[in-house]
């Protein structure tokens, strides 16, 4: 087997799983480390705001110094309490982490429209049926260039996703950006810009990536495809057309053939069945095939007569109205 293990000479980072209260200790978080080593001592960044790890107690209760990649603790002296799904990151440089967590906040408030909910790893997830957010660190080699790119980036929203560009920049790539993107599930872009072998590494410690572009088009071309996977693709049942039921035929591998004649429209192979009796829908079934004398066809329009069978209904009467539908992707 494989011995898979994350690297433990880094700065810590991972998830918030649960949140307590205790009446000596005041909040308890418990959460599991992901990356490097948490230690005691250590300043973290967790939501938007900065709090120093007073102790660690491991799964059995007992006090430790540190905890590394895959080991769950409980930290106490937070002072604050997280929101459980809440991603917490170790830093070593309060300035910059002070700009993170100011910069985590603002994006936070213009997202308070919404409430957290689905991967609780996105600090910007948004309420189920409403928009997504596709986060984004935008890094470049020029201050005209950042703001044309930073323009038609957050153009690219569509009606169920928001891109938003949360931190831009000009030059390499820092750690403020790492630890805003673990912080927040952002994606770093970069145009005409280099990555340091330093920076590089901790990418790697951090399971990131950049997306690195010398070619604008290419660049927006990569955020479209991107958003296009997070869209749901939403589909709705569009008419066909009509088929009255005038005799029925039962077989004992295939069950009972509808023989219809077509009275209005289209009827599709493959198509949504609404079984009409007395003007009432008593059941809305796919087609399991549709025939032509002996034959399979795609269809049969007006005026022509079929075999039709139902998945998994053979309940059909003479007189009985089957309506077709078929399912239609109204965006994607």
């Amino acid at each position: 087997m494989l011995e898979l293990k994350s690297p433990t000479n880094i700065l810590g980072s991972g998830t918030v799983v649960e949140t307590n209260v205790d009446k000596n200790r005041g909040t308890l978080v418990s959460i599991i480390v992901q990356n490097g080593t948490l230690q005691t001592g250590d300043t973290v960044i967790v939501d938007d705001f900065i709090a120093r790890v007073k102790g660690l107690t491991n799964d059995q209760g007992k006090t430790v110094r540190e905890a590394v990649a895959g080991e769950p603790v409980e930290i106490y002296g937070l002072g604050e309490t997280p929101i459980v799904g809440s991603r917490f990151v170790v830093i070593d440089d309060l300035k910059e982490a002070n700009k993170v967590a100011a910069t985590i906040k603002q994006a936070k408030e213009n997202a308070s429209r919404f409430r957290r909910t689905g991967n609780p790893m996105d600090l910007f997830a948004q309420m189920q049926g409403q928009k997504k957010t596709y986060n984004i660190i935008l890094k470049a080699d020029g201050l005209g260039v950042l703001a044309a790119i930073s323009a038609k980036l957050e153009g690219l929203s569509t009606e169920d996703v928001d891109v938003k560009v949360i931190r831009q920049d000009v030059g390499e790539i820092t750690s403020t950006d790492i630890t805003l993107a673990t912080a927040s599930n952002a994606h770093i872009y970069s145009f005409n810009v280099k990555t340091s072998a330093q920076i590089e590494s901790q990418l790697k410690a951090k399971q990131l990536s950049v997306n690195t572009f010398d070619i604008i088009y290419k660049l927006f071309e990569d955020v479209e495809l991107k958003v296009s996977g997070m869209t749901e693709i939403k589909k709705e049942e569009v008419y066909t057309g009509r088929a009255e039921v005038r005799a029925l035929f039962s077989f004992s591998k295939v069950g009972t053939i509808a023989g219809c004649m077509v009275t209005d429209g289209t009827i599709k192979r493959g198509s949504i069945i609404s079984v009409m009796r007395n003007g009432e829908e008593i059941e809305r079934v796919p087609m399991a095939s549709i025939r032509i004398e002996r034959d399979q066809v795609k269809e049969a329009v007006k005026g022509k007569e079929c075999g039709i069978t139902l998945d998994g209904f053979n309940d059909i009467q003479e007189g009985d109205i089957l309506e077709a539908y078929e399912e239609v992707i109204v965006n994607g």
